[in-house]
């Protein structure tokens, strides 16, 4: 969810008004390099408890330090929550960096290509209308999220409207 939101804020689109819970579930599938982010942080985690630990043991003005935060009611609390901080600000961050890349790329016009048909209505025989080409940012259950290179415009398409997707190359 932080890279789905991260992401189509740089194309002024405010995701949570167009997904549904379960849109958000497919996307480690979609961009697997969010579950490397996510072992890195933990990784990072991992690091850092183990240099605390040796430095418990060797650095005497650390360890005052340790045993003073240990002594307050908040200390535990307090440690548990910098580790927290550390997992989640470190995530967001690489999460953060690679959204911004992806939608860089998108606005120089570098993506998934696809050429989109739509039915004139709803209720009428279904036919082509248009063949707009747009880039792929992305779909839910509801819709298809299409960025306009030329008019360097956001478009939210209606699933129920789109007849044909094709992949350009």
């Amino acid at each position: 969810m932080t890279y789905e939101w991260l992401y189509f804020d740089h194309f002024n689109l405010l995701i949570f008004n167009f997904a549904e819970p379960t849109d958000f579930l497919l996307v480690a599938a979609r961009e697997p390099v969010l579950l490397v982010f996510t072992v890195v942080s933990v990784l990072v985690l991992v690091k850092f408890i183990e240099r605390h630990s040796r430095r418990l043991g060797r650095v005497g003005n650390y360890q005052k330090m340790y045993r003073w935060l240990q002594s307050k009611p908040w200390g535990g609390m307090f440690e548990r929550l910098c580790y927290l901080v550390l997992v989640v600000g470190y995530f967001v961050s690489l999460t953060s960096v690679y959204a911004s890349y992806r939608a860089e790329r998108v606005h120089k016009g570098l993506g998934n290509k696809v050429r989109v048909e739509l039915m004139s209505d709803a209720a009428a025989k279904p036919g082509p209308v248009s063949g707009k080409v747009y880039l792929l940012l992305g779909n839910t259950s509801k819709y298809l999220l299409v960025y306009d290179a030329v008019e360097k415009a956001t478009e939210i398409l209606s699933a129920n409207n789109v007849v044909r997707i094709i992949t350009q190359p």
